[in-house]
């Protein structure tokens, strides 16, 4: 967790057209964005141990079901807490994070699913590299509204590489591929901003599957009836596979895998004549610094 806090802080105070200097954290703002990895039911249960349960609402896997914001938080509010990060970035394209630096990390309480706030010290040595000048996307990485309220601004890229506290991320916005383990991700209930259910990414499986659906006469709705999808296409349908893996749909789904997957030599500019499969659709990962600021 104080990783990828770190990550979202660094850019709070990094200002003018060059990120060299001293800088110390004077603003915090974290977008918590939960997603399910399997389905999951919400269920109502008696206080008094006596086995009623009431399920009141079901949590497809890979879909958004909650999210908060952490913050804003003026320089007084992170003096109060306290909070102290102070990040040095040389002419040569080196960072520290100096010692006498402390930051909050979130840490499961052993045994349970409890977490426990906490503070620890932090220090590090890392490079870094400036991109281009840029605009700050209005989106985020998995491809919904963000909460930056520099969107639209101008600013430059920002990475971060060999850091034993930051994740390294580049300087120039890098497509993501789905998350290991997601057939794909959607969002829409959980967010306001979001009209309806948006499918956010999906595999190539999850993509071709839904749109052989589709095709089939009459159509299967691959949301509201997967299994029936599936066995249409199996058994009977239109475009039904084989069980060796010759048949058409299985053939695609190798294509699809073979074009978009990085391991297997593929790209996200591969992934245009699969509909976007097997990567997110967001603002891709970067880091960025801005603006013409006084420091």
């Amino acid at each position: 967790m104080k990783r990828l806090l770190l990550i979202l802080s660094v850019f709070c105070f990094l200002t003018a057209d060059s990120p060299v200097g001293n800088w110390k954290l004077s603003g915090l703002k974290v977008d918590y964005i939960n997603i399910a990895r399997l389905d999951r039911s919400v269920d109502l249960k008696d206080a008094y141990g006596v086995g009623v349960t009431v399920p009141v609402s079901a949590v497809p896997g890979g879909a958004v079901f909650y999210r908060i914001t952490n913050g804003p938080f003026t320089q007084t509010q992170i003096d109060n807490y306290p909070l102290n990060l102070n990040v040095n970035l040389y002419q040569d394209g080196t960072g520290a994070v100096a010692q006498g630096s402390f930051y909050p990390d979130i840490e499961l309480i052993p045994g349970t699913c409890i977490t426990s706030p906490q503070i620890f010290p932090v220090t590090d040595n890392f490079t870094y590299t400036v991109g281009d000048a840029a605009v700050f996307p209005a989106l985020n990485i998995l491809g919904i509204p963000g909460i930056n309220d520099k969107a639209g601004y101008a600013g430059f890229g920002f990475g971060v590489s060999g850091s034993g506290t930051f994740e390294d991320f580049p300087s120039t916005a890098s497509p993501q591929p789905m998350p290991a383990g997601f057939d794909y991700v959607a969002a829409g209930a959980a967010d306001p901003d979001i009209p309806g259910t948006t499918i956010l990414g999906a595999t190539c499986t999850t993509a071709l599957v839904s749109s052989a659906c589709g095709a089939l006469d009459p159509p299967i709705s691959l949301a509201d009836d997967y299994d029936g999808c599936v066995y249409a296409l199996v058994v009977g349908g239109q475009l039904s596979a084989a069980q060796d893996g010759s048949g058409p749909l299985e053939q695609a789904i190798v294509g699809c895998e073979m074009a978009t997957n990085p391991a297997y030599g593929g790209s996200y500019a591969g992934s245009a004549n699969y509909g976007g499969a097997g990567w997110l659709h967001g603002s891709g990962t970067s880091g960025f610094f801005c603006c013409r600021w006084s420091r």
